[in-house]
C-alpha cells in the first residue's frame, strides 16, 4: 500500500549496516537505492541481507515490481499486489507475533503486567494504512499540528476480540517517519486476559498479535 513500510530481504543487498540518520529518509542510503514501479522509495535502513523501505505515495496500478540497486548494481525484480491499504501493526516481540506495540497515553506499553482497561483510550503503532490527507512528501514525518494531522484517506476499523472499538484517530504518528498510529477506545463486554487485535481497512484485513485486557475490577478500581 502507499505509504507502507516495507521489509526486504536478500544477499548483497548492501555492503554495510547504515541507518538513516535524519528526516526525510533518503533515497539514496549507503550507495542502495530502492525502487517500486520505478520510483525512487525512502530507506529507513540497509545491511547486506535485510533492508527497510517505504512504499512511494505515488505509486498506482494493480502491480508493483521492487527493485534494488547496489552501487548501481540491478537486483531481480519482484512483482507484488497493490492495494489502498495493507495494515500490519508493529509487535513487542519484533517478530509480528505476541503483544502489538500498544502504549497507553502515558507512554507505557500495554502487556499482561499493564493490561489497557474498558474504556481506556490507547495508541497501537502499525504500517499501512494507505493515503493520507493532507498529502506529505515520501518519507517525511508526520505532522504535530493537532489542526493538522495526516489522516488516512480510507476508513480503518478495528476489533479487540471481535468486538469493534471506536476509533477517534486513524493516520500517521506525529514526528515520526514510515508509522501509522490508530487512537481507540477499548469495549465493554470483552473477557479479560489475552485477545485478539484486528485492524481492517477497505480492501485488507490484519489479525496476528494480541492486546492484554485487564478485568472489570481492576478497571473500576481504577
Amino acid at each position: 500500500a502507499p505509504g507502507e513500510l516495507l521489509t526486504l530481504y536478500g544477499d548483497n543487498l548492501a555492503s554495510g549496516i547504515q541507518v538513516a540518520s535524519a528526516i526525510p529518509f533518503p533515497t539514496t542510503l549507503g550507495n542502495v537505492q530502492v525502487t517500486v514501479n520505478g520510483v525512487p522509495a525512502p530507506i529507513y535502513y540497509v545491511t547486506p541481507t535485510q533492508l527497510s523501505a517505504i512504499v512511494p505515495y505515488g505509486v498506482i496500478g494493480s502491480i508493483a515490481k521492487v527493485q534494488v540497486f547496489n552501487n548501481n548494481v540491478a537486483s531481480n525484480a519482484v512483482t507484488e499486489w497493490i492495494s489502498n491499504t495493507a495494515p500490519g501493526v508493529l509487535t513487542q516481540s519484533q517478530n509480528g507475533l505476541g503483544y502489538g506495540d500498544v502504549i497507553h497515553l502515558d507512554g507505557t506499553l500495554v502487556n499482561a503486567k499493564s493490561p489497557a482497561q474498558i474504556g481506556e483510550t490507547v495508541s497501537v503503532y502499525l504500517t499501512g494504512l494507505g493515503a493520507v490527507n493532507p498529502t506529505i512528501a515520501d518519507g517525511a514525518a508526520g505532522p504535530t499540528d493537532p489542526n493538522a494531522l495526516a489522516k488516512a484517506v480510507a476508513t480503518i476499523t478495528a476489533y479487540i476480540g471481535g468486538v469493534q472499538a471506536t476509533v477517534g484517530y486513524a493516520g500517521l504518528a506525529p514526528q515520526l517517519a514510515g508509522l501509522y498510529q490508530i487512537n481507540l477506545t477499548v469495549p465493554a463486554g470483552l473477557t479479560s486476559g489475552d485477545n485478539s487485535l484486528a485492524i481492517a481497512g477497505p480492501d485488507a484485513y490484519s489479525s496476528v498479535c494480541l492486546i492484554a485486557i485487564g478485568s472489570p475490577t481492576a478497571s473500576s478500581s481504577a
